[in-house]
C-alpha cells in the first residue's frame, strides 16, 4: 500500500488470493501509519469482495417509515414460473405479507456479498435494470466475485 491508495500490483494479487480462499475480503493500512493495537483509524482500508447476479422481478414490498409510498424492497428470484398478478411467483419460502407481485418480465443486475444456506441475498444492493437480458434467459450461476 502506497500512500493512501493500496498499489495496482498489490490489488491484483492480494485481493484475488483471499477471494480463492472464501475471504471475506482484506483489510490494509497505510505503510507511513502507526498500527494502535484495538483501533481502526482512517488509515484502514477494508476491501470486500462482493458478487453480482441478474434476477428477475417479481414484485416489490412497499416502503415504510420515511420511505412510506415508495418502494421498500424488490422481491428477486431466478425461477421462470410466472404470476396470475394475484398469486406469488416464487417457490419455496414466501415473502411477506403485503408483498405485491409483478409479471416476471424485467431484470435487474444485483450486486451481494454472498447467498445464504436458503438461497437468500446477503446484503443485496439494486445496480440497475438490464434491459438487454430475456427474463427466461435469467438462471442462477456462480457470480463473479469483484
Amino acid at each position: 500500500m502506497t500512500g493512501s491508495r493500496l498499489s495496482g500490483r498489490w490489488r491484483r494479487s492480494a485481493v484475488p488470493a483471499a477471494g480463492e480462499q472464501q475471504l471475506e475480503g482484506i483489510v490494509a493500512k497505510r505503510l507511513d501509519s502507526r498500527y494502535e493495537p484495538g483501533k481502526r483509524g482512517r488509515t484502514w482500508l477494508k476491501i470486500k469482495h462482493s458478487r453480482r447476479q441478474e434476477l428477475v422481478i417479481g414484485g416489490w414490498l412497499p416502503g415504510a417509515g420515511r420511505r412510506t409510498n415508495q418502494i421498500g424492497a424488490l422481491l428477486v428470484g431466478f425461477d421462470e414460473a410466472g404470476p396470475d398478478g394475484a398469486s406469488s411467483p416464487f417457490t419455496g419460502r414466501q415473502p411477506q405479507r403485503g408483498a405485491q407481485f409483478a409479471e416476471p418480465e424485467l431484470v435487474a443486475e444485483i450486486e451481494f456479498n454472498e447467498w445464504t444456506s436458503q438461497l437468500m441475498l446477503r446484503h443485496p444492493s439494486y445496480k440497475g435494470l438490464r434491459t438487454d437480458k430475456d427474463a427466461h434467459d435469467v438462471v442462477l450461476e456462480e457470480p463473479e466475485r469483484t
